[in-house]
């Protein structure tokens, strides 16, 4: 597993984010993560991924995340359960 260091500034927005969520860090780092993801077209996380883990059965959350094409052709995630 890959850990990663932050930078002084970072870590103090992180700390903000999380008081703002009324989170531990801990608690807010999957929440920041879920709503990046759900934000991002998946397609174009896919297209650049060198990983590759959904080749090999392993989960990716890129992979679950559903998304249709709205008004001026932008990108709209929604939910699994969600119609569209």
């Amino acid at each position: 597993m890959y850990r990663y260091e932050i930078s002084d500034k970072d870590n103090r927005t992180l700390l903000r984010i999380a008081w703002a969520l009324d989170l531990e860090v801990k608690a807010a780092l999957p929440r920041i993560f879920e709503e990046v993801v759900g934000a991002i077209d998946p397609s174009r996380v896919c297209s650049k991924c060198k990983d590759r883990v959904c080749e090999h059965g392993k989960p990716c959350v890129f992979l679950k995340a559903k998304v249709i094409k709205g008004p001026g052709n932008i990108s709209i995630p929604v939910k699994e359960d969600e119609d569209e």
